[in-house]
């Protein structure tokens, strides 16, 4: 096949010449078009106009093939080096449910991630599942999730490993919104004293960071991970659920959609991984505090006691 048919179908190139998807899909893997042929190519290309970011997502028909990350500027590049030694380290503590690295340059702040396995996006799995099956089986498949979630957690980060970055209070994005909202300043008290950095974080848990290969639970895009409070985690995945499995407006409308369905897959999930109730609620106040209004009753009713 010539080089032109292949870049007809290809539509991607990054920014350095010398490292192109035509390397890591045929050259690299050796997929071919006559044994593999795309119906079409999938991007989700995002571009920072200041730092001239590339973040995308190749696919072979729906099947997520590299996940590839470009950023042009130094001052956000420790993100390509902090996935790097994320997957690197979880690895070696024999964690197994990750991506494998198939490309990383720290000069270049590059770094390609591949799954050559026959997967799904946990996102779409759900849109499957929400169209062919029962809220049981949504269950069933999400109290695996938060299992490989807290395996994941049960990883203890040892005092001589400095080079992962740490997670304190202040970085918290919702903390922002406290300003605005003094009636939070007593949850955010409660962060300070209760914060527990005991365990590796993944820090950006939703369904679009969670792939279903060959029916086992794998977790990608770990730029943001880092050490911190695992009942965080817990919170920003249970806030990611209830709008995929309710609406986007699950924290603001007075009487949430489907309430009643999510709230029986949330405990559930929590009968799974059990964690300190009082320390969720006051991180689920804090990562939907926009909703000033409606999240606590919310909250409350969703987690009980």
């Amino acid at each position: 096949m010539s080089t032109t048919t292949r870049w007809k179908y290809m539509r991607l190139i990054l920014q350095s010449s010398y490292l192109t998807l035509e390397y890591l899909l045929w050259r690299k893997y050796n997929l071919s078009f006559e044994k593999d042929t795309p119906t079409e190519f999938v991007k989700v290309l995002i571009v920072n106009k200041y730092h001239r970011n590339l973040n995308a997502r190749v696919y072979i028909g729906d099947k997520l093939k590299i996940h590839l990350k470009q950023y042009g500027s130094l001052g956000v590049g420790s993100y390509i080096e902090n996935e790097y030694l994320v997957i690197d380290y979880l690895r070696n503590q024999k964690f197994t449910d990750i991506p494998n690295i198939c490309f990383f340059d720290n000069d270049n702040l590059i770094l390609a991630t591949c799954h050559l396995g026959d997967n799904t996006i946990a996102y779409q799995h759900i849109n499957n599942l929400k169209v062919d099956t029962t809220w049981g089986e949504i269950t069933s498949f999400l109290s695996k999730v938060i299992v490989k979630i807290k395996e994941l957690h049960k990883i203890k980060i040892p005092d001589y490993e400095p080079k992962l970055r740490m997670l304190s209070p202040t970085q918290i994005r919702a903390i922002d919104y406290t300003i605005q909202a003094p009636q939070y300043f007593a949850d955010l008290a409660y962060l300070y004293k209760k914060w527990t950095p005991t365990s590796l974080i993944h820090f950006d848990l939703n369904l679009q960071n969670i792939l279903v290969v060959n029916k086992d639970i794998k977790i990608i895009d770990w730029e943001l991970a880092m050490i911190g409070d695992p009942v965080w985690d817990v919170a920003l995945f249970i806030v990611a659920l209830c709008k995929k499995l309710g609406d986007d407006n699950f924290f603001t409308n007075k009487e949430p959609a489907r309430f009643d369905q999510v709230k029986k897959v949330i405990q559930t999930l929590l009968e799974n991984y059990d964690v300190n109730r009082t320390k969720l609620k006051t991180y689920l106040r804090l990562i939907t505090c926009q909703y000033v209004d409606t999240n606590r009753k919310t909250i409350n009713r969703l987690i009980g006691k």
